[in-house]
């Protein structure tokens, strides 16, 4: 549990901080540039909603099939997953693997811009590329926490 809420405290927590929030440190090593923080923060939001509708869309049920009387008038109905879905979670034992691989791939695509502008000085259009992974990364962090987090 505490393992999950830290997670979940680096994926909601680090995009802002380390984007958005450091419009100074941008500012001082991109001096021409205007409106920094709006422009990669709008590249991180953006990204964000893109992959969070993808991944919404792999991970819909494709139909509901209803039981009939026949059947067994007491069963509820069956939902049937997306081909997407059946994909990326074919050989798993259940749907958590695809959770964990979901906020594992997230964190990491959330941190390797973080060791990039450590180690460079970036240009605006490089930060804004790095901006739109960490957008990515944050979406597929948060997806694959909240599920996790909604059974605790």
């Amino acid at each position: 549990g505490i393992f999950l809420f830290a997670c979940l405290g680096l994926a909601l927590l680090y995009p802002y901080n380390a984007i958005i929030s450091a419009s100074d440190w941008f500012g001082y090593v991109m001096p021409n540039e205007a409106n920094i923080a709006g422009r990669l923060s709008n590249a991180n939001f953006v990204a964000s909603l893109i992959t969070t509708f993808v991944v919404l869309a792999a991970a819909s049920p494709k139909e509901i099939k209803e039981t009939t009387p026949t059947e067994n008038p007491k069963a509820p109905p069956i939902r049937r997953q997306s081909s997407l879905y059946e994909t990326f979670t074919k050989g798993a034992k259940s749907t958590v693997l695809d959770l964990h691989a979901r906020i594992y791939i997230g964190l990491l695509l959330e941190a390797v811009p973080l060791l990039v502008f450590a180690i460079i000085y970036p240009t605006m259009g490089v930060a804004t590329a790095l901006s739109f992974i960490v957008g990515i990364g944050d979406a597929l962090a948060q997806s694959g926490i909240f599920p996790l987090a909604g059974g605790i």
